[in-house]
């Protein structure tokens, strides 16, 4: 299994998390991503935010005849095959700044870019399994990356005045629904309720980081 140095690269959330104050939001998601400028896309009573986008990939498998004879006694056309079961990712992790004293707790973290060598498994395969009885069928799964994240991204999200306590316990509620928040309902975009948002957008290759209306479309929340 390969190993490798894993480098981090530290940005201040307050690039990643930088929110147009527009008025309110009232469309649903609008199913079309929004580009990587600097500048947020001009939309009047939309708000929106840059989210982090993760790598997505998709699993898919093979079956492999795998020896498990001696090749030198039997004779027999073996090859040493090297499976990639996950890529090199990249993702954003949520770190906490030291000494930080400030009261709220989101201005005392920064998004670092972790990236992650591949994993890898060596095979060794049978070429022709006439050759020998001495092998058995293995299924390998694979992760195989279809787009590349790692990068910020601006995403519409629920305006700052929409965020009402009872929106935050609907969101509360269904984070507990999928087993991802297990706290109270306290009607609080706390850093708990916040890190299980984080971990199911994750999950389900949503952007990160943010109320973006794909995040809320994919949990049921109707966004009015």
């Amino acid at each position: 299994m390969k190993t490798s140095t894993i480098p981090i690269i530290f940005i201040s959330l307050t690039l990643l998390c930088a929110c147009t104050l527009s008025p309110t939001s009232s469309n649903r998601l609008a199913g079309t991503s929004l580009s990587q400028g600097t500048l947020p896309p001009s939309k009047d009573g939309a708000c929106h935010a840059k989210c982090i986008i993760k790598d997505k990939t998709e699993k898919n498998s093979q079956m492999l005849a795998v020896y498990t004879g001696n090749e030198h006694e039997e004779n027999v056309d073996v090859k040493i095959k090297e499976i990639i079961l996950k890529p090199a990712n990249s993702t954003w992790v949520k770190k906490r700044i030291e000494g930080c004293v400030s009261s709220n707790p989101f201005e005392c973290e920064v998004a670092c870019l972790v990236e992650t060598p591949a994993i890898t498994k060596k095979f060794k395969v049978l070429i022709d399994s006439t050759q020998s009885k001495n092998f058995e069928m293995q299924k390998v799964m694979q992760e195989v990356l279809t787009e590349k994240g790692g990068y910020t991204e601006w995403r519409q999200v629920v305006c700052a005045n929409d965020r009402t306590p009872k929106f935050i316990g609907e969101l509360q509620l269904l984070l507990v629904a999928k087993k991802y928040y297990t706290g109270p309902i306290t009607n609080i975009m706390d850093t708990n309720t916040n890190t299980a948002l984080i971990q199911f957008q994750r999950d389900n290759d949503l952007p990160i980081g943010q109320l973006d209306f794909e995040t809320l479309d994919m949990l049921g929340i109707l966004v009015e």
